[in-house]
């Protein structure tokens, strides 16, 4: 697809298509864009992502409106842990959308496993580890 054959439209719907397609774990992607100050989703593939940008518009605040303001880049390691953004972190974690975005790798799994076991205070009741993402209740 080159741009001076499709739309900007179109492109972007490109662009948000192919990166729910190849980043591991991605549910849903958009893109927004920011004209006069007025943030806007441009393109999306995936309802939550369409409902995520709606929360920050309406918030006036989170991770997309950030990257916009800075030029920068935002990185969520655990959302569940994400204070910057409350309203959003809460309706991510809703729609299922795991954070970190991988599977831990098997030397850091032998390294929790090795302090959980020498540590006295904890035991097979208080900590659970899955190797794989939870799947949604039935």
């Amino acid at each position: 697809m080159k741009l001076g054959e499709k739309d900007l439209q179109a492109v972007l719907g490109r662009v948000a298509e192919l990166a729910r397609q190849t980043l591991p774990g991605v549910i849903g992607a958009s893109v927004t864009l920011v004209e006069s100050d007025r943030a806007f989703t441009a393109a999306f593939a995936g309802q939550v992502a369409l409902d995520l940008d709606e929360t920050q518009y309406q918030e006036g605040f989170g991770p997309c409106l950030e990257v916009a303001q800075s030029a920068g880049t935002v990185t969520v390691p655990d959302m569940a842990a994400e204070t910057r953004w409350p309203a959003f972190a809460r309706q991510a974690l809703a729609a299922g959308i795991p954070f970190p975005r991988r599977l831990d790798q098997p030397a850091e799994y032998a390294m929790l496993v090795e302090h959980l076991v020498r540590n006295r205070y904890l035991n097979g009741e208080t900590i659970r580890l899955d190797g794989a993402p939870r799947m949604p209740p039935k």
